[in-house]
């Protein structure tokens, strides 16, 4: 079985890229769990083609698994051999090989509405067990993804810009610190474009096509040309200039503030501006909570959430509420008590 995994089709890549998902395969038909589970499947970029290569042929994005098991299997058991897979082609690959917990077919018709999950029933390659494991579960329309998923994006991309910035103030000059912080810089842009797309109700499955629709959207020319430049990044990774990176760190923030300010404008109803919640008072539009709902986020805001400020907030998201705690640690550069709190929660609910 081979598979056209990266974007370019770059035949050293691709190489690599199907003796990896071969092997991976082999050690899971000779595991002890392979009859306990339904179907191993590759998902992310590589798993929707558009996968990236470096100049000198090598793998440069994550490799993506997810785990579909019957109801009752022992799914403890399956993630840690697939832990252990997963450590051996990371060191092979030189690239993260990841495996998500293993999940039922109704965990993820339960989750057919996230950009996750969505990405993956659009475009996925199994390779391992039923190629037909997808079929019956229901797909949620692209112009019916939820505001929430543009701001779980946005949450998780301003955290990459973020570590970025940790990283960059350790001013270490090794070249692996600056493959960390351009990679999240260009990831930050991609975020807040799809994240724009998603407030528009028009995010499309590919990055090119993503790209056309800001385009075609009139969206602002700084965003437009930095999700153009994150794109040929993404699928043949070159490096800047070092001296540079400062300065496109203040300018991918300012990009992100930019967008998280028109992001909530189209999809939030209106809160006082001045309210210290701020970003976690706002309400989607298109999102009722169900009593179940609110009594979780109560829960988890009892058990996580009592020392952040208003307190009185205990129905809202989890995410919303750090999602205002990282704006303030963006804004506050040098608050490192503020910086490990604010990673602790966003670990804890990413």
């Amino acid at each position: 079985m081979k598979i056209k995994g990266t974007f370019h089709g770059d035949p050293r890549a691709e190489k690599l890229l199907n003796v990896a998902l071969k092997g991976i395969r082999e050690e899971i038909a000779v595991s002890s769990m392979a009859k306990s589970i339904r179907a191993v499947v590759l998902g992310g970029s590589y798993g929707r083609g558009e996968g990236g290569a470096t100049p000198d042929g090598a793998l440069c994005n994550d490799l993506d698994f997810f785990i579909v098991v019957p109801h009752f299997a022992p799914r403890r058991k399956i993630a840690a051999l697939f832990h252990e897979i997963g450590k051996k082609w990371s060191a092979t690959l030189n690239i993260d090989v990841d495996f998500a917990f293993p999940q039922t077919l109704d965990d993820f018709e339960r989750k057919a509405s996230t950009l996750m999950v969505k990405d993956l029933l659009m475009a996925h390659l199994v390779i391992f067990g039923d190629p037909n494991c997808f079929t019956d579960i229901t797909r949620c329309p692209w112009e019916d993804l939820p505001f929430f998923e543009g701001m779980r994006l946005l949450l998780n991309r301003g955290t990459g810009i973020l570590l970025a910035e940790q990283r960059l103030q350790l001013n270490t000059g090794n070249i692996k610190d600056q493959e960390f912080i351009e990679r999240n810089l260009h990831k930050a842009a991609l975020g807040c474009g799809d994240a724009l797309l998603i407030a528009r109700h028009a995010l499309l499955g590919s990055g090119i096509e993503r790209q056309i629709k800001l385009d075609e959207l009139e969206m602002p020319p700084k965003l437009c040309s930095a999700y153009s430049e994150a794109l040929e990044y993404k699928y043949c990774p070159t490096y800047g200039d070092l001296e540079k990176l400062l300065s496109w760190l203040t300018s991918s923030k300012k990009l992100f503030f930019e967008t998280v300010e028109t992001f909530f404008a189209l999809t939030a109803d209106p809160w006082p501006l001045n309210s210290r919640a701020h970003y976690a008072r706002a309400n989607f539009r298109d999102r009722k909570k169900t009593f179940s709902e609110r009594l979780r986020n109560f829960i988890l805001n009892m058990l996580y959430l009592r020392k952040l400020p208003n307190p009185l907030l205990v129905t809202v998201a989890p995410q919303m509420k750090i999602f205002a705690m990282l704006i303030d640690s963006l804004k506050n550069t040098t608050d490192d008590d503020l910086h490990k709190r604010y990673l602790e929660l966003w670990q804890r609910f990413n």
